[in-house]
């Protein structure tokens, strides 16, 4: 599943906001972060790309850090990927400050684009299958000493089908509409609008979950129910940025009847939705 890019409160993380990018291959971050210096890792020495920072290749199960190195580790799509997941949780807590943050984004296994994931890619690669979110949440949890302080779904841009940005296409594309751009634009809008007719969830791919370590070992009744997101439905075909619908009520267009935009990231034309829609 492609890297989602990532829009975080810098100055949260005080002066000491060392940034790990776990298993990042080419990286979760777009453009520079001033006065930030983060740690890109991948076990795959292939996959990673320099965007200013430190390239290390390592296993995260066994990571060559010292203890409570980083303010805020990055596990982007990464941990459906680890094989060794629990020793990579404790290493995680390990190198995570006291009060740092880690945030989390992985696939619900049970969803049509995580299955259509794994069938275009043979697995892709995904050896973990995470399927109820409070299981997932107590598992990362208790494994890394941290307390869940912010959740929100994620929505498919299904953006692993479209052939722009995806050289090497498999074949078994053809049978989903051979990545084509426009086609795949329109199905997504209209697996968006099943989801908000009947309450499906075709349209969605996983979850976001933010950790703030703790100070210590948990105390029982001091702590409060994560922050629950509002979802971004408007993801974008191409980049797989997701935006909030309000943000682009000034860009909207029309294409094919059908209200649409141009992503403020990537260019690429969308249809619209609102997101209390889905």
């Amino acid at each position: 599943m492609e890297k989602s890019r990532l829009e975080l409160d810098w100055e949260e993380l005080g002066e000491e906001g060392r940034i790990l990018d776990l298993g990042s291959g080419p990286g979760s971050f777009g453009g520079t972060l001033a006065n930030r210096r983060v740690v890109q890792m991948d076990l795959d020495r292939g996959r990673l790309t320099a965007r200013g920072g430190d390239l290390v290749c390592a296993d995260a199960a066994r990571q060559p850090f010292r203890d409570q190195s980083f303010g805020l580790v990055v596990a982007n799509h990464s941990l459906e990927h680890i094989v060794e997941l629990e020793a990579a949780l404790e290493e995680l807590r390990r190198t995570l400050r006291d009060g740092g943050v880690l945030f989390v984004t992985v696939p619900d296994a049970t969803t049509l684009a995580d299955k259509l994931y794994r069938w275009l890619a043979r697995g892709g690669g995904h050896v973990n299958d995470f399927v109820d979110l409070s299981e997932f949440v107590g598992r990362i949890e208790t494994a890394t000493n941290t307390h869940c302080v912010y959740q929100e779904v994620l929505h498919a841009g299904f953006t692993f089908l479209n052939r722009r940005g995806n050289a090497k296409l498999p074949r078994r594309a053809w049978l989903l509409g051979g990545g084509f751009e426009l086609p795949l634009a329109l199905a997504t809008w209209v697996l968006r609008w099943m989801d908000h007719r009947w309450g499906t969830r075709y349209a969605v791919y996983g979850w976001c979950c933010v950790f703030r370590k703790r100070r210590g070992e948990r105390r029982k009744g001091q702590e409060l129910a994560p922050q629950q997101g509002r979802a971004k439905t408007n993801v974008c075909v191409r980049c797989g940025m997701g935006h909030e619908a309000e943000r682009l009520s000034e860009r909207l267009g029309n294409w094919l009847g059908i209200p649409s935009y141009h992503c403020p990231n990537c260019g690429a034309r969308n249809f619209f939705t609102r997101d209390g829609e889905t």
